[in-house]
């Protein structure tokens, strides 16, 4: 006897198989039934994508971005109760079929990331008045030992094209696809300002730096990165302008020390 277990999996199997039906005993009344709960399942799927993809979909264009889509739902189906995840993923799967556009998946990294940052927890940022207070008695030894608390839902990646522009591109009637491209890749950090997602770009270096204390390094071992990957005479400055538009723009939310 199959066990219930054995045939829920047999039915998401038959749900996210291309034609066929891999279910037992089946009829051809059951065999049309399912074909029509198959077609409304992956379509309330590809629907939730172009509902959180709504830049993508445009950029690609909308019958081009429903095979994508669909291609992706097919090949990764949702693990999750919420729709909210149906996109997990979906930049890299873009990072495949558009491998000679890459602008796509990076336009897809950033309205992912927003959905998500969109659904963060609240907190309250750090001023520059508070963080100079925390601070101020700070010796060499504590700034070494500096780990930062950031807003929740915060996430960065290099990015390799204008994506500010590409974006309000989208927002017009033309999203003809000039050269994007930047000569040298750029940070892109995509945070909420109060209730509203957002992004802005930064220097590359921004990247790993804020990757790394986002997991819990310290300050010390973000200057060693910064001496790795710029010149050694400006890393220093360079890291402390870092940290100035962090706050500025509401990155930080804790600031403590914390012994290598």
């Amino acid at each position: 006897m199959t066990s219930l277990a054995e045939r829920q999996f047999q039915f998401m199997a038959s749900l996210l198989a291309e034609d066929g039906d891999p279910l037992e005993a089946s009829s051809s009344k059951f065999d049309a039934g399912l074909g029509i709960y198959r077609n409304n399942y992956r379509t309330t799927l590809i629907e939730a994508l172009s509902d959180t993809f709504k830049r993508t979909a445009r950029w690609i264009g909308e019958e081009v971005f429903h095979q994508a889509a669909a291609h992706h739902v097919i090949i990764n189906p949702p693990c999750g109760w919420t729709l909210d995840d149906v996109g997990a993923g979906f930049d890299r799967t873009l990072a495949e079929l558009f491998a000679k556009d890459p602008e796509v998946s990076e336009l897809a990294w950033i309205e992912w990331s927003m959905h998500r940052a969109f659904g963060a927890a609240n907190a309250e940022p750090y001023t520059t008045g508070d963080f100079a207070d925390s601070t101020a008695a700070f010796s060499d030894k504590d700034w070494g030992a500096l780990c930062l608390d950031f807003i929740p839902g915060i996430s960065t990646s290099l990015v390799h094209h204008d994506v500010a522009a590409i974006w309000h591109a989208c927002d017009s009637d033309d999203v003809s696809c000039p050269p994007y491209s930047l000569n040298e890749p750029m940070a892109c950090h995509v945070y909420r300002d109060g209730e509203q997602p957002t992004f802005i770009t930064a220097p590359a270096f921004e990247s790993p730096a804020l990757n790394a204390m986002v997991g819990g390094a310290h300050f010390g071992d973000v200057l060693d990165l910064l001496f790795k990957l710029r010149p050694h005479e400006s890393a220093v400055a360079d890291a402390g302008a870092m940290l100035g538009r962090w706050l500025n723009n509401g990155f930080i939310v804790a600031v403590r020390t914390q012994a290598p």
